[in-house]
């Protein structure tokens, strides 16, 4: 085979690679571009990256015709590098895998938008801490409009607003399905069950509250107050067992001695 032939073989196979790997890498995260896995260290990452660099890069076809496969090979190392770049920082690459959780999730992804909800956030838990029910409210409202689509946002907003509005039946009812929502976007979601049996016990449905109560430890065993509130629910309701059954043991003598 003479040498024009060759190379005319050559261009046509690294076309054909290029366009293929092109074509694959539509759909890829950066993880998978790459070829690591989320936990890969950093020494790993750039292992990986000099290598498809070695193998990409346009000098590496210095000499081909490419014709518009040459386009395709500059996108590809772009690819490439930007998947480096990102993964190599350990702040972009948490904020990647946000992204990605999110993206499957079905949630919001903009990123700043994000950050700047979950700094919102922290300032409503900080409030809530120091019973500033209304400042906290606040704080989850901006960060709801940040990130809409998170429940347990929505579900701090709930108990802040119910908290900031005293507390009231109209309040509670508010607040009740706010909360009920929540957990159906989420089902494990303890900070749901612990507001709605807390909600519930205040208003003095105790058999509510036990079982809502019951459900966010469940989910997050270690939540001492729940645990507290769970206990004088429970001691409540005997007390209104005994004080009934000693009632009607009454009724029932006078009932008799009559």
């Amino acid at each position: 085979m003479n040498t024009l032939m060759s190379e005319l073989l050559n261009a046509d196979q690294a076309k054909a690679e290029i366009t293929r790997t092109h074509a694959r890498i539509q759909s890829m995260d950066h993880f998978e571009v790459l070829g690591v896995n989320r936990d890969a260290s950093a020494s790993e990452i750039r292992q990986q990256y000099v290598a498809l660099a070695r193998k990409w890069h346009t000098d590496v076809f210095a000499g081909l015709d490419l014709g518009s496969a040459a386009t395709q090979l500059s996108e590809i190392f772009l690819r490439i590098s930007e998947a480096h770049q990102t993964l190599s920082d350990p702040v972009t690459r948490l904020e990647y895998i946000t992204l990605l959780d999110r993206q499957q999730a079905g949630l919001a992804t903009d990123i700043h938008a994000i950050l700047r909800g979950e700094t919102m956030v922290d300032e409503g838990l900080a409030e809530m801490k120091r019973r500033q029910w209304k400042s906290a409210e606040a704080a989850f409202r901006e960060a709801i409009n940040l990130n809409p689509d998170d429940p347990l946002i929505w579900a701090h907003y709930a108990w802040t607003q119910y908290r900031a509005q005293g507390g009231n039946a109209s309040a509670a009812t508010s607040a009740r399905k706010q909360l009920e929502k929540a957990y159906k976007q989420q089902e494990k979601l303890p900070e749901a069950y612990f507001y709605l049996g807390s909600i519930a016990f205040e208003h003095n449905d105790l058999d509510r509250a036990i079982a809502w109560l019951r459900r966010c430890l469940a989910h997050a065993p270690n939540n001492v107050e729940a645990a507290r509130i769970l206990r004088l629910a429970r001691s409540r309701k005997e007390k209104s067992q005994l004080a009934k059954g000693s009632w009607l043991s009454k009724m029932l003598r006078w009932i008799k001695n009559s």
